[in-house]
């Protein structure tokens, strides 16, 4: 699982969407990026990642500059999208939201070790 964690020059407002993404509010989210300059990328990316658009997700994450604070992460989710079945990132993006809200019951967490059984072969970062 990717966790973002964010310097001191991260602004407010970054945190607060970074913080609405976690919790599936992404309309408010959106909001937020949308007032914020082109650093924003990565976090409209996570938007449309956990939406489950990955080709619009990929568009952000592409954009994403090498000396941004996310730059590894958003090289992180370009491969991952770009390795995975989309079966399976179905899954396991689900599973990693529940993960981020907390809501990790047991048929979930059957449900994402799962899923990363069978994506374990395929992707060597984990």
């Amino acid at each position: 699982m990717i966790y973002l964690f964010l310097i001191l020059s991260i602004s407010p407002q970054y945190l607060a969407a970074q913080n609405y993404i976690k919790t599936g509010e992404f309309k408010k989210a959106e909001k937020i990026l949308q007032r914020l300059d082109e650093r924003a990328d990565f976090l409209r990316g996570e938007i449309s990642y956990f939406k489950g658009d990955f080709d619009t997700a990929l568009v952000f994450y592409k954009k994403v500059k090498p000396n941004s604070p996310f730059a590894n992460d958003a090289i992180k989710r370009i491969i991952f999208i770009n390795e995975i079945e989309r079966e399976y990132l179905e899954g396991y993006k689900d599973a990693e939201m529940l993960g981020n809200k907390g809501q990790f019951e047991e048929v979930h967490l059957v449900k994402a070790i799962s899923i990363l059984r069978k994506i374990e072969g395929e992707f060597s970062f984990f």
